[in-house]
């Protein structure tokens, strides 16, 4: 009996420690935004300046697909269009001429005309000048329709040329954001073919903790909530980030096998992404939990 006052502080301290640790909502673990980089030209790999671990920005060239071929091409659709180009120019001014003959005959058949009235000029020589009238007539008809052709024939080129151009502008492969290659699948030299990942992409400025929460716990849930994530941290014990709700699956499924309990596992839930800007210490398949009742 002599002992019970001696227990009592103890247990009272037990009792505070305990009701001041407040159980997470849901745990989870920390993934980054992972980007496979396709290639959309096939060819030979003549550069490929990314290696596994490698801190890369936005925009920087990786690799480079052989442009040998595509360049040719360009050149060659070049050469025709200057032709054409030239071809068209001639025309139109072969249409000029045209146009300036026919005022010419026009202003002579107008004469003709009144000399044949005073028979100072013969009715052939009026039907001789409006034969020529026509012909003219005709070959700047026939100029313009050649000018036609030549304009669409060269729009066309242009167009190919543009496409080529697109496609020489794909034999350069960039990195769409900041990020370190995790994963490099093809080595300088090697031949690609559009559509093959060349490399893999983690871009650890966000990271993302997958989670899963009940059905009761669903109706307090929605995208866009900022809830209080927490990280396991050596100094502070725990460290606290905000996240956001960035997306929540629209069909239950058993509780995955990574849960500790088989009494938890046959448990329907739903699955869910928590999105936290990352300041450098989340790193892929770290432990994490969240808590909805500490929105800030």
């Amino acid at each position: 009996m002599k002992n019970i006052p001696l227990l009592i502080p103890i247990l009272l301290v037990l009792t505070a420690c305990s009701g001041s640790t407040k159980k997470a909502d849901g745990y989870g673990t920390f993934e980054s935004i992972e980007v496979n980089v396709t290639s959309e030209q096939q060819g030979r790999l003549i550069s490929l300046t990314i290696d596994e671990g490698q801190t890369v920005k936005k925009g920087y060239v990786a690799a480079v697909i052989d442009t040998t071929s595509l360049s040719l091409q360009v050149m060659q659709i070049e050469e025709k269009i200057k032709a054409l180009t030239l071809q068209k120019a001639n025309l139109s001014m072969q249409q000029g001429i045209f146009e300036e003959q026919k005022k010419n005959m026009v202003r002579e058949i107008n004469r003709l005309e009144k000399l044949v009235k005073e028979n100072a000029a013969t009715t052939k020589q009026l039907d001789d000048a409006r034969g020529n009238l026509n012909i003219t007539e005709l070959q700047i008809s026939q100029a313009g329709i050649q000018q036609q052709a030549t304009g669409a024939e060269l729009s066309s080129l242009i167009k190919q040329k543009d496409l080529l151009n697109y496609n020489l502008s794909k034999c350069y492969i960039v990195c769409p954001k900041d990020g370190i290659i995790i994963d490099k699948y093809f080595e300088e030299g090697e031949i690609v073919s559009p559509g093959r990942t060349l490399f893999k992409l983690s871009d650890l400025s966000e990271m993302y903790i997958r989670a899963y929460i009940s059905q009761t716990q669903l109706t307090s849930v929605k995208l866009g909530q900022t809830v209080t994530v927490a990280a396991d941290d050596r100094s502070k014990g725990l460290k606290k980030y905000n996240g956001t709700v960035s997306w929540i699956s629209q069909q239950t499924e058993f509780t995955p096998k990574v849960v500790q309990t088989k009494e938890e596992r046959v448990n329907l839930v739903y699955a869910i992404k928590i999105l936290i800007r990352n300041d450098g210490s989340l790193k892929s398949g770290m432990p994490g939990e969240f808590y909805f009742n500490e929105i800030k």
